[in-house]
């Protein structure tokens, strides 16, 4: 029952925050959001090479493999060595 309460004040907190205009608040007139416009649109769809996907695919499995075997150091504390991580592959 505590869980049911739980979800129906966060959806109510959710509703009410959408509700709000954040750029009119005189309480927050310098908010992050009201700072610039919304810009154009950039597209949705973007045409890769299988050389480009190929290429995206080997480096992010390099990386995917330094973090499974524990070699990644361009973390804030060390990485364990992870179990079970194969690598990416592009499904046609």
């Amino acid at each position: 029952m505590l869980w049911l309460t739980f979800i129906a004040v966060v959806a109510n907190v959710q509703n009410s925050l959408a509700a709000c205009d954040y750029c009119s608040s005189p309480n927050n007139p310098d908010h992050t959001m009201c700072g610039s416009l919304p810009a154009t649109p950039c597209g949705t769809s973007y045409r890769l090479s299988d050389s480009d996907i190929a290429k995206i695919l080997q480096h992010h499995n390099t990386i995917r493999q330094k973090a499974a075997t524990g070699q990644e150091t361009n973390t804030t504390s060390p990485l364990p060595p992870a179990c079970e991580i194969n690598g990416m592959m592009r499904q046609p």
